[in-house]
């Protein structure tokens, strides 16, 4: 993959991309994904940094009483493959620059051993300094 190429899927990912620490009911968790109508720029994605691909139809929409032309891609990225991500998109980030820094500085606290997979609900608080950080930049609003 070219520079070119890193730098377009950049700014498709200041657009149409997350990257975030987000608060669940047992802790926290990191949440990198890019989601787009078009099948061919998800692949692209895909393609070249992994993930996995979730469709949601026409009729699925239809189901959520909301109307869709075509079909949604969400492309939903592991720790592992995440990390990747950004530390290639990194420098040519805009809008979402900020976002992925704070990612990958949470990515890195994850102890080595547990990269990639599940994090286990101890190491979850190791993410809530992160958590705190996106949302007293207004990237997160939580329900206080």
């Amino acid at each position: 993959m070219n520079e070119l190429d890193i730098a377009w899927a950049a700014g498709f990912f200041d657009g149409e991309g997350s990257a975030l620490v987000e608060k669940t009911n047992t802790g926290y968790t990191i949440v990198v994904n890019v989601a787009n109508n078009n099948k061919e720029a998800i692949d692209f994605f895909h393609k070249n940094w992994g993930g996995r691909i979730v469709c949601i139809t026409k009729e699925k929409w239809a189901e959520y009483g909301r109307k869709a032309n075509q079909d949604a891609y969400q492309l939903k990225f592991n720790h592992n493959d995440a990390a990747r991500l950004l530390l290639d998109l990194y420098p040519y980030l805009i809008a979402k620059k900020l976002h992925a820094r704070i990612v990958m500085s949470a990515l890195a606290s994850i102890p080595e051993q547990r990269q990639g997979k599940r994090i286990p609900r101890g190491f979850t608080q190791l993410l809530k300094p992160f958590y705190e950080e996106m949302e007293e930049k207004g990237f997160i609003h939580s329900s206080k």
